[in-house]
């Protein structure tokens, strides 16, 4: 049952990104078996393919390349070719994007190659990225690599670029899985009743706090985090919570009914349900380096049309900075 939800959120339109056209984005995974991760690369060909036959000005992202051996990183060479072919494909790539992306941090050893540091030159970056490149491919790189594929070192952030990276980051992905969540649900409680459609109006927003959190957890992190720390404050923080947050929304937030008349029916539903509080991300960061995270509603005003009822239910609403709990009933009670 899951996995039916799951096709019907993706097969949405228009679908969210990576799957919209112009776009295949492909990550790799660590595989324990060499042979798994030859089968990956070349279904991550077979993928870049289909995309450029389909879209000749596609922008291609093969992300994580570093977790791949070098038999499967040979498997890649098909994506420097002017003519990309797997299978019965063959597209042309003069018009296409096709970006490799590496972390190139392969554990304690790789100061042996050389880590790339804040505030590092361009120069001496490029320098660090090719001796990784190298420690890659565990040894000199293949003629075709270091012809067709140019190298862009990216050292970590500075402290203002950090910062803006972590505001960027809650602003946009975490209001979007947020969304994410909530449309699963919504597919859930469609399936269960097909006369009805359930929808957020709200938004997400965070507690100043939180931005300071997010540094304070990349700091005390090991060195690996240097690459992709905000990623695991998502996955060992945030992603655990965003199941409480939707679940308080779906009790607690304020919501209306608005019944569709006869001129609506080709929506194929007799009513949706609208769910208008918008939601506060806070955190706090404990002595032992823990987080503690808390979503709070904000119960915004709303015009009501006159064929919206509102569902029975608990708002809060706010009179002189004090916040009062109030029971609310639909007009029919």
């Amino acid at each position: 049952q899951a996995g039916d939800l799951a096709d019907a959120y993706w097969g949405t339109a228009p679908a969210p990104y990576p799957t919209q056209c112009g776009v295949s984005w492909w990550k790799f995974a660590s595989f324990s078996e060499e042979k798994d991760a030859v089968s990956d690369a070349r279904g991550a060909v077979k993928a870049a393919a289909s995309a450029v036959a389909e879209c000749p000005g596609a922008v291609v992202v093969l992300e994580d390349v570093n977790r791949l051996p070098p038999s499967a990183l040979r498997a890649l060479e098909p994506l420097t070719q002017p003519l990309l072919r797997s299978g019965d494909i063959a597209a042309p790539t003069s018009q296409a994007t096709i970006i490799f992306t590496s972390d190139l941090y392969t554990g304690a050893d790789s100061a042996d190659a050389g880590i790339l540091e804040p505030g590092m030159s361009a120069n001496d970056a490029a320098h660090v990225a090719s001796r990784q490149a190298r420690k890659m491919w565990g040894g000199a790189e293949p003629a075709w690599w270091a012809r067709d594929v140019a190298t862009f070192a990216l050292p970590p952030l500075d402290a203002r670029e950090l910062e803006s990276a972590v505001e960027l980051y809650l602003s946009h992905d975490v209001g979007a899985a947020l969304r994410d969540e909530l449309r699963f649900r919504f597919e859930g409680f469609r399936r269960q009743h097909p006369d009805t459609r359930h929808e957020w109006t709200g938004s997400f927003s965070y507690d100043e706090q939180v931005v300071d959190t997010v540094k304070s957890f990349l700091d005390e992190g090991p060195p690996e985090w240097r690459c992709h720390g905000i990623t695991h404050f998502r996955h060992r923080v945030l992603e655990p919570e965003f199941g409480v947050a939707a679940e308080l929304l779906l009790e607690r937030s304020r919501s209306y009914v608005h019944q569709h008349g006869w001129a609506r029916l080709h929506e194929q539903v007799s009513k949706t349900v609208v769910y208008t509080s918008s939601l506060l991300l806070k955190t706090t960061l404990n002595g032992d380096g823990t987080v503690d995270v808390a979503w709070e509603l904000m119960h915004l005003p709303h015009d009501h049309h006159q064929d919206e009822v509102s569902e029975p239910g608990l708002a809060e609403y706010v009179v002189g900075g004090l916040a009062r709990a109030v029971a609310w009933a639909s007009a029919a009670d």
